[in-house]
């Protein structure tokens, strides 16, 4: 007898969490934890882990976002803070469906972008646009999207990405202002139109 949707659909859950855990942390629960908290025979969950590795060919490995920022802020020679910016900024996009829109390289180099600009007034000059593959022009849209995002983050009713990244461990970074960000691009405009003509 097939066992009801939603136990199965528990099997996988636990089982993906076990999964992700081995894979990910450094010291991961014992399958015992996994099994106690789903309330499943540790065999069903080994049985359903021996599927889903079969099912996905043994490949787990993807290239994320923040492996795009780490690789960015060493080529633009980011500083620590504007390291960490850039990975607040980044898991702040998380919580935003519109970001699914961007590859996760075009929101990270963004995520740089910005950060470099915003602590360290760096700009986007050709030598970050040879290292990220990416314009200014071609960040314009996904800029704009995330500067709407950090004017308003402290509006947000999901906090737990601010607190995180309030602590001494990640800078305090969350605590910088951020409502009257202006992107690189917004405030050369205003300088060149503030230029009186010759």
């Amino acid at each position: 007898m097939n066992s009801p949707p939603s136990l199965h659909n528990s099997k996988v859950g636990v089982t993906c969490l076990q999964i992700a855990s081995k894979y990910q942390e450094v010291s991961c629960p014992a399958g015992d934890q996994f099994a106690y908290i789903s309330v499943t025979p540790i065999e069903e969950i080994m049985k359903m882990e021996r599927t889903i590795l079969s099912s996905l060919q043994y490949r787990l490995c993807i290239v994320t976002a923040l492996d795009f920022c780490g690789h960015f802020c060493r080529k633009c020679e980011a500083s620590p803070t504007s390291a960490m910016l850039a990975q607040y900024f980044l898991e702040l996009t998380l919580q935003e469906y519109s970001f699914l829109a961007f590859s996760a390289s075009m929101v990270a180099a963004t995520a740089v972008k910005i950060a470099l600009w915003y602590h360290d007034r760096i700009t986007w000059d050709q030598m970050c646009a040879e290292q990220c593959d990416y314009t200014s022009e071609q960040l314009r849209g996904c800029s704009e999207s995330m500067k709407q995002m950090l004017r308003s983050v402290h509006e947000s009713t999901l906090p737990a990405v601010r607190e995180k990244y309030s602590h001494s461990k990640c800078l305090r970074v969350s605590n910088f202002c951020l409502e009257n960000l202006v992107l690189e691009d917004e405030e050369e405009a205003e300088i060149g139109s503030s230029k009186l003509p010759e």
